[in-house]
């Protein structure tokens, strides 16, 4: 599955606004999880703007967190 792909490969990715670390790492660091939590709650926003109910984009934030302890 594609879109089950991508997931895997974002959490390990490199990102630029968590200062080139991935969100695995981001999330258990004090100091860059709070820029994690505001991408994933900018994820979020983005969700709620989707009318299509079966997007592969729907519940990525919610499955970032469940995937990295963040619950």
């Amino acid at each position: 599955d594609i879109a089950a792909q991508f997931r895997q490969a974002w959490i390990d990715a490199q990102i630029k606004a968590l200062e080139g670390k991935t969100p695995r790492e981001a999330a258990t660091n004090p100091d860059l999880r709070p820029a994690l939590e505001a991408l994933l709650r900018d994820f979020e926003e983005n969700e709620r703007n989707i009318s299509d109910q079966d997007s592969p984009h729907r519940g990525f934030a919610k499955w970032v967190r469940q995937e990295l302890g963040m619950l």
